[in-house]
């Protein structure tokens, strides 16, 4: 009877045991509901111009390997145009998954996430154009506006649970408790524009406006352009002493037609 009574108590212990693990299992997987579960592996925010396509900008950051590997790539494509407007949109991949993590934040997590860019180049301005079911900004969509040339850094940050409505900054967002997502700091340029026409040929011709046949043309001609042989100047005569002369100048590009 005694070994009866012992094996009893033994086998509601293993009992007991048992379902006690079982709870602390359980407690355990609860643990952590509500955090995302899509990494992102890339950023890619693209500027295009409003009033010229093809002047489009991208800033790209690729950490394939996630939180925890190697360092991310930040890279520019290009500078963006003095005094220029341009329309935004910034995209969040999962590379490895092959997710659009941005869409599906825009479509069912938008409330609580929020763009943020921020830059200390003078005149470089960015306005969110996107909001979320409460009309709070969002900021996969934004406009920019450059003002004059000049350089610095754009820092795009993606804040999680953050503060809504806020004061605009990244850290009045995260005095509510939240996270930030990702953030990617890259180089900035803003350039004024360049000419695309070069001049070869400069002529510069002068008539006397009392004798039509009194000409003389100064020419400068430079056939290969810029960073080739030096140009030749010639002169074709001497002005007439006391004479008025009428000037007109003409700017080619001797290599292109018209």
């Amino acid at each position: 009877m005694k070994i009866t009574k012992l094996l009893a108590i033994l086998f509601i212990s293993a009992l007991g045991f048992t379902a006690c693990s079982e709870d602390d299992d359980h407690d355990h997987d609860d643990h952590g509901h509500g955090e995302h579960e899509e990494e992102i592996t890339q950023l890619v925010y693209t500027l295009t111009n409003t009033d010229n396509s093809a002047d489009l900008v991208t800033f790209t950051f690729t950490d394939e390997d996630g939180d925890g590997g190697e360092d991310g790539i930040p890279e520019v494509s290009g500078n963006l145009t003095a005094n220029a407007t341009y329309k935004g949109k910034l995209e969040l991949l999962n590379l490895e998954e092959g997710e659009d993590v941005g869409a599906e934040i825009a479509e069912d997590d938008a409330e609580d996430h929020e763009i943020f860019y921020i830059t200390n180049v003078a005149g470089l301005q960015f306005t969110t154009t996107d909001v979320d079911a409460n009309s709070d900004p969002l900021g996969f969509d934004t406009d920019v506006t450059a003002g004059d040339a000049g350089s610095g850094k754009l820092t795009i940050s993606v804040v999680h649970e953050g503060k809504k409505p806020n004061d605009g900054t990244t850290q009045d967002a995260l005095s509510g408790g939240g996270t930030t997502d990702i953030e990617v700091v890259f180089d900035v340029t803003v350039e004024h524009g360049e000419h695309e026409e070069e001049i070869t040929q400069l002529v510069y011709t002068l008539t006397n406006t009392d004798n039509s046949a009194d000409v003389v043309t100064f020419t400068f001609t430079d056939e290969d352009g810029e960073g080739g042989a030096d140009g030749v100047s010639v002169v074709s005569g001497n002005l007439t002493a006391n004479t008025t002369y009428t000037g007109a100048i003409e700017l080619l590009n001797e290599t292109e037609s018209p």
